[in-house]
């Protein structure tokens, strides 16, 4: 049956009446009630407007990007069936028609068995609330001599109802020699992860989306500013620390809980930064505008540089060390000595402690498994410029005209106002480390170490390095 849009999410039989793990995969995000309470204050302390006290606290809610909840709707085991054949001779042919597809591995056309494992599933615990946050906020205007006014805002932010993901179809089996929490076994031979499920036979995945609080935003700005006849200027220093168990990244519950890296247990992960914090961020504006004079309207010229801190990022390993089915999202261990890493080759030690040495996140993190979000990119800045003429009044009605340069630099020479990165993610894509053994002894993989030949690169993307522009008008009545 062909249903082009859902009124509601459907409920797979298979799951909901699985006597080792039952999901009821129609439970979304609804008729769970949110309150939002808050107070604000605005105090003008003399009277004068000299000395503007202000500030409030409440609890917000925000609807969630619905791409997150959509994910219940096709991750139910229903929408699609994968068949996977690898046997020589066993592959069928294409067929371009959607409403035929081969049904087994032989290429024959006769009806499909029913699907015994139902592959990944995405599913909502039936009391997940929306996002919700505490907000504190405090500020302060103050009018200083020579026409100044200065501002100082101090913001904090907390998880009420913050959103979570895991996979409830794994258990947790203790924790290895370097101190990770484990989730399946390791052959003998080689290195092949087994993840240990509740239910091996009928599932792959189960994420769940849940509630779990541990998110929290300090943030503290200081500006002057001073405005003349025909010329403003600012200037603003902001300090800030973003910190999350898990940074939502992607549009897919599946993508936000495979690429996040692991810190602490998939349970109960450590409150480390956010992929989105920026500690330092400085900022210098300046506008002008001229009349032209004989009632050709008026000029314009804005400036904005911008300075601010890189993003976090990890070292991982190359691996799927902690059991849990997915490889590329476990935190690299750095050994302070020699007896903390098994290597498959005891020589390569030395060439590891000193790229160890090389990089100072790693240095900091001898003896232990990196922190998430442990180390940075370089600083970023950049500077946008804006053009734009008004037209002089016709019956009260004006045009305007914008012309605007993004990364100006850049248009100036081509070497200028590129980002600088390591990672463009939360991890590492050169991992040093990689997992070719497991070293039952110690209870901990072994290694081969590779030195990454570069481990920080220019990344050139259409909204990052290069300059654009972009032109505008409006009409003002």
């Amino acid at each position: 049956m062909d249903v082009p849009f859902l009124t509601a999410a459907i409920q797979n039989p298979a799951l909901v009446n699985n006597s080792l793990f039952p999901i009821d995969t129609s439970k979304v995000p609804s008729g769970n009630l949110l309150w939002s309470p808050r107070l604000g204050v605005n105090w003008d302390v003399e009277g004068t407007s000299d000395t503007i006290i202000r500030g409030g606290i409440g609890v917000f809610t925000g609807r969630p990007p619905y791409v997150w909840v959509s994910n219940a709707y096709g991750g139910n085991g229903l929408s699609q069936v994968e068949l996977r054949c690898t046997a020589p001779g066993q592959v069928p042919r294409f067929n371009p028609d959607p409403n035929n597809p081969p049904s087994n591995c032989a290429g024959g056309t006769g009806p499909p068995a029913p699907p015994t494992n139902q592959g990944e599933i995405d599913y909502f615990d039936p009391n997940t609330k929306y996002p919700q946050n505490l907000r504190v906020a405090v500020g302060v205007d103050k009018r200083l001599p020579w026409g100044l006014v200065a501002t100082g805002d101090f913001l904090y932010t907390q998880d009420v109802n913050g959103w979570y993901t895991t996979d409830e179809n794994l258990v947790f089996q203790g924790t290895s020699g370097e101190g990770r929490a484990l989730y399946g076994t390791f052959a003998a031979t080689g290195f092949t992860a087994n993840p240990t499920r509740v239910d091996p036979t009928n599932l792959l995945q189960a994420v769940r989306v849940f509630n779990k609080n541990g998110g929290k935003v300090y943030s503290a700005t200081l500006q002057l500013q001073k405005q003349m006849r025909f010329l403003g200027v600012s200037a603003a220093y902001t300090y800030s620390n973003s910190q999350d168990r898990i940074s939502f990244t992607s549009s897919q519950a599946f993508s936000n809980f495979q690429f996040a890296p692991v810190d602490g247990s998939l349970e109960n992960r450590n409150v480390r930064p956010s992929a989105f914090d920026r500690p330092h961020k400085i900022t210098i504006t300046g506008t002008a505008s001229l009349p032209l004079g004989f009632d050709l309207g008026v000029i314009g010229l804005g400036v904005i540089y911008v300075r601010q801190s890189g993003t976090p990022y990890s070292w991982i390993v190359n691996g799927d060390i902690n059991g849990d089915g997915i490889s590329g999202n476990d935190l690299a261990f750095i050994p302070a000595n020699a007896s903390q890493i098994s290597l498959q080759n005891p020589a390569q030690y030395d060439a590891l402690s000193r790229f160890i040495d090389t990089q100072d996140c790693l240095r900091e993190a001898r003896g232990s498994i990196i922190k998430r979000g442990a180390c940075r990119n370089p600083w970023e800045s950049i500077v946008n410029v804006r053009l734009w003429w008004t037209s002089p009044p016709i019956a009260g009605q004006r045009i305007e005209f914008q012309w605007d340069i993004f990364n100006f630099l850049n248009l100036i020479n081509s070497d200028w106002g590129l980002y600088r990165e390591a990672a463009q993610f939360e991890t590492h894509s050169l991992a040093f480390l990689r997992a070719v053994g497991y070293d039952r002894a110690a209870n901990r993989p072994m290694y081969t170490f590779t030195e990454p030949a570069s481990v920080t690169q220019v990344i050139y993307t259409p909204t990052r390095s290069r300059w654009r522009m972009q032109f505008g008008a409006r009409y003002m009545f």
